[in-house]
């Protein structure tokens, strides 16, 4: 799939190679305390869709921390619950002992 965060997007700051941006995103998502997938987690990653080329990370985050985003970018908005939606699922059959199988 591709990924549509690597390539420049206007939120590049003044001489910032869009490399860079994503670096420094990261940064202050975790510097914010941004949810990061668990390890038990990351076997499903590729199983989680409609992310539209964006991280899962991504997609929570700009929901928590997007004001108005369901009127200022609905496609987001609507990428990102989906995305909620499937991680919570997961959380889910995890504490009811209904994920099997050994990590890839």
């Amino acid at each position: 799939m591709h990924d549509t965060r690597a390539m420049p997007n206007g939120t590049e700051r003044e001489g910032e190679h869009w490399n860079a941006r994503l670096i420094r995103e990261k940064a202050e998502r975790k510097a914010a305390g941004a949810w990061e997938m668990p390890d038990w987690m990351e076997q499903y990653r590729d199983l989680i869709g409609n992310t539209g080329g964006n991280t899962v990370e991504d997609l929570l985050y700009r929901l928590e921390t997007t004001e108005r985003l369901a009127f200022t970018n609905i496609v987001v908005f609507t990428m990102a619950t989906d995305v909620k939606a499937q991680v919570g699922l997961l959380y889910r059959l995890r504490q009811a002992g209904m994920l099997r199988g050994e990590p890839r």
